[in-house]
């Protein structure tokens, strides 16, 4: 499906963006930080919705976040979560099977739900999709081998298996700026 396209159903789904951020500028740091090309599908969703709260249970990150400790910068997020993975590892080294790409692997962290667990975005899946999403749930990993936008689609609808949204969220998905 064409980027407008998602766009289009996006629309359809949370109402008008507010934040209509400039693609190429809002990302160029953090891919330069990263040395990769982040799909644009993701890009253009968070830079057209900003920092924003989906279902009021879903914080999606932004590259433009003020900094601080508790940045909503997926970069700053990634960082956090390098330790925190690690004392996970360091328990049981199975507990967590992926790696952040500043630790070498493919996860970029991009959302977190009400309760802790991350959404990532994911390079280097198995199958035909250059970038996934994977969810921490801190219980179980769950790998979804689809570009962001059918993921979210999905989601939002309720077409996910399990679904990641509760009925309420999926009938209502309130979505506003942080």
């Amino acid at each position: 499906m064409a980027i407008d396209l998602y766009m289009d159903r996006f629309r359809q789904i949370l109402g008008d963006p507010l934040a209509q951020g400039d693609v190429v500028d809002e990302w160029r740091s953090t891919e330069g930080s990263l040395g990769v090309s982040l799909p644009v599908d993701y890009k253009e969703f968070v830079s057209a919705f900003g920092m924003c709260e989906v279902g009021g249970v879903l914080d999606f990150f932004h590259p433009q976040a003020p900094p601080g400790d508790f940045s909503r910068s997926p970069l700053v997020q990634m960082e956090l979560l390098s330790s925190v993975y690690a004392r996970r590892r360091a328990k049981r080294a199975a507990g967590v099977p992926y790696r952040l790409m500043s630790e070498g692997g493919g996860l970029l962290p991009v959302a977190m739900f009400r309760g802790g667990a991350y959404l990532h975005m994911a390079r280097g899946l198995a199958g035909d999709v250059e970038w996934g999403v994977v969810i921490d749930d801190r219980h179980g990993w769950h790998e979804y081998r689809m570009s962001f936008s059918d993921f979210f689609i999905r989601a939002l609808e309720g077409r996910l298996d399990p679904p990641l949204f509760a009925s309420e969220v999926i009938a209502d998905p309130a979505y506003r700026l942080q």
